[in-house]
């Protein structure tokens, strides 16, 4: 049986990560895997900066590595909604893959700071219960830990630009 195909995204906060991850799992008939779902889910109220973020999702996807590998390998594709921002976070996506034997796309929403930070503007208004979190000034916080993907990491990038 071939491995089913691994879609991941990178892209600043409120770049439209998760909205592409929904329109893909549904033209996919992929399984969408949503980091935002289960840090809720399974820690509520407490993501509230940078170390509990790390922390949280650190301990999902040590829960959550496994069961990615399992569906690509049965043939399955899944729809990994978790940010691929940093070289680190891009790793543990690239251990995955290796596992697997899976193929994959790297969604890449490459736009300004000043399209997100109005998308961002846009998500509290019909989101109230991330106000907490979708700020401007986490806004800038989680920017500076964003790192472009380079060539030398070897994935198939499928770009976006506005």
């Amino acid at each position: 049986m071939q491995p089913g195909k691994l879609y991941m995204f990178c892209g600043k906060m409120a770049s439209g990560k998760s909205t592409l991850a929904s329109k893909i799992a549904k033209q996919k008939t992929a399984v969408l895997i949503s980091e935002d779902h289960l840090l809720g889910s399974l820690y509520p109220g407490e993501v509230i900066d940078v170390p509990s973020y790390v922390r949280c999702s650190g301990k999902v996807k040590l829960a959550m590595g496994q069961v990615v590998i399992d569906i690509l390998v049965s043939g399955g594709s899944v729809v990994l909604d978790f940010p691929a921002n940093t070289v680190k976070q891009r790793r543990w996506i690239k251990e995955l893959l290796l596992q697997a034997g899976a193929s994959h796309e790297l969604h890449l929403l490459n736009y300004s700071d000043a399209v997100c930070k109005e998308q961002l503007r846009e998500r509290a208004k019909k989101k109230p219960d991330r106000r907490m979190t979708d700020t401007e000034a986490m806004f800038d916080v989680m920017s500076g830990y964003f790192e472009l993907p380079s060539s030398d990491e070897g994935f198939d990038i499928v770009e976006y630009r506005r």
